[in-house]
């Protein structure tokens, strides 16, 4: 099966292929056998799983699918880190929300979720949680595959997970001092304790902020009814529709107000370490202490 990649992103390809000759020793022609191989092998497991000859595989910055373009996108330095198991896992997890994550932006709660970044990592949390166990269900043997990929982003020790590395290069481009990311985001330590929860059946023994405990205390009980509400196997367009709106009800309902508490904490405490100098705003829209939502 041939790649369909977009040409724009040629240039892209040519990094990861420099690169790979930079860091691995490999020359141009032996980067350019593996750099074939794995897409050849994103497409194969994504076509596959998403049952969806279209489905275009291109290089970018992170994992996801976009809906729009029916695309999967998918990070330039998968080609340096990744095993192909862990590929296999991310392909597999896209490929999911290809064929059960669906969203009515005409639906007022989906006009909701998408209007503000902060509220879209909510509801794409828990989707993220929906589509893995809906995949589990529907293929076995996935689930060996997306444990291996989940083995650094959400190890039981979280003190090693990737996102919380990705958060700390995130902040050391703007802060003057050293700090965890969950001392200036707690709303991003409640969703990563959500995940947690998702993949061990219990909240993390080490929550920095006590308010993030709380929260989880307060809404695990209904995590499971989120997590498992995804349509039986491949139903029609309609059923998808009606599920996915259905969860993301429930999530505004059940989860949303005690995530909303925790996002107006980060902005107290990002407004707090403005204030003494801690942390640096490249483009200053407002003062610390007018810090909304769209500021985090």
């Amino acid at each position: 099966m041939q790649c369909k990649l977009e040409t724009k992103e040629g240039h892209l390809r040519a990094r990861c292929v420099a690169e790979l000759v930079r860091k691995r020793g490999l020359d141009e022609g032996e980067a350019l056998v593996i750099d074939n191989r794995l897409l050849t092998l994103i497409q194969i497991i994504s076509t596959g799983l998403g049952e969806d000859v279209f489905l275009n595989i291109v290089p970018g910055d992170r994992w996801k699918y976009n809906p729009e373009t029916n695309e999967i996108v998918f990070p330039v330095g998968l080609l340096l880190s990744s095993s192909p198991e862990e590929v296999i896992g991310f392909c597999a997890h896209e490929a999911g929300h290809r064929q059960i994550s669906r969203h009515n932006l005409r639906k007022e709660v989906f006009k909701r979720f998408f209007a503000k970044e902060y509220l879209r990592l909510l509801l794409n949390a828990f989707e993220d949680s929906r589509v893995d166990n809906w995949l589990s269900g529907v293929f076995k043997g996935i689930k060996h595959y997306l444990d291996i990929t989940y083995d650094d982003m959400l190890p039981r020790d979280l003190s090693r997970s990737t996102y919380v590395d990705h958060l700390k290069g995130e902040i050391a481009e703007k802060a003057s001092t050293s700090c965890h990311p969950y001392q200036l985001y707690p709303h991003l330590e409640y969703l990563l304790g959500m995940r947690y929860y998702w993949r061990y059946g219990r909240v993390p023994s080490r929550i920095m902020n006590p308010e993030v405990e709380d929260a989880l205390t307060r809404t695990q009980g209904d995590f499971a009814a989120i997590f498992h509400h995804y349509p039986p196997g491949r139903v029609p367009e309609k059923e998808l529709y009606r599920f996915a709106e259905e969860t993301a009800l429930m999530v505004r309902d059940k989860i949303l107000p005690v995530y909303e508490d925790l996002v107006r904490l980060s902005i107290v405490k990002l407004a707090e370490a403005i204030k003494e100098g801690e942390l640096q705003v490249k483009e200053k829209k407002c003062a610390p202490e007018e810090l909304s939502p769209d500021e985090i």
